[in-house]
């Protein structure tokens, strides 16, 4: 708890934005899991019941496969953003606590360099979390991509067969 308090105030955007990514991280793993089981061409029935469409043609196969697309690329884009953002909130706490230390350097009658590079050690404190917290989200991110690019070519596979058939 020290570490998190000695960031400063940006460790808090970073620690609701770690939360939000685990909460995601954790749903999207169980969403998998539970459609490990399910062939293409039951997510697809499935997606044209919903959207109570009763025709098999490529118009509704299409909203069928962008619609369960939808569905399982939720949460993505805020995995996406941490791993741009975090990063990026890291480096504003560190230049805030920058500016922080030379502020307190310079309020000083002669300054102490080494308060300033006590500052600057702490300051870096934000970085590094951003840094974790942005690699703790690409690399499930990009399993999860593949996985999903997976799922969505053997759904469009499926879709070209549902309608050259006739459904």
């Amino acid at each position: 708890m020290d570490w998190f308090l000695r960031g400063g105030p940006v460790m808090w955007p970073l620690l609701l934005l770690s939360i939000a990514t685990l909460a995601v991280l954790i749903e999207r793993l169980w969403f998998l899991r539970r459609q490990r089981g399910l062939s293409p061409r039951a997510a697809l029935e499935d997606q044209l019941r919903r959207l109570a469409l009763e025709q098999r043609d490529l118009p509704a196969i299409e909203t069928a496969i962008l619609a369960e697309q939808r569905r399982i690329e939720r949460g993505l884009a805020l995995l996406d953003t941490t791993i741009t953002a975090a990063p990026m909130l890291g480096i504003l706490g560190t230049v805030l606590g920058i500016i922080d230390s030379f502020s307190r350097l310079s309020q000083q009658a002669g300054g102490d360099p080494l308060a300033v590079s006590g500052g600057v050690a702490e300051a870096l404190i934000t970085t590094a979390a951003g840094l974790v917290i942005a690699l703790g989200a690409l690399l499930p991110y990009n399993w999860l991509r593949g996985r999903i690019d997976a799922r969505l070519a053997d759904l469009e596979r499926e879709g070209r067969r549902l309608v050259s058939r006739g459904g």
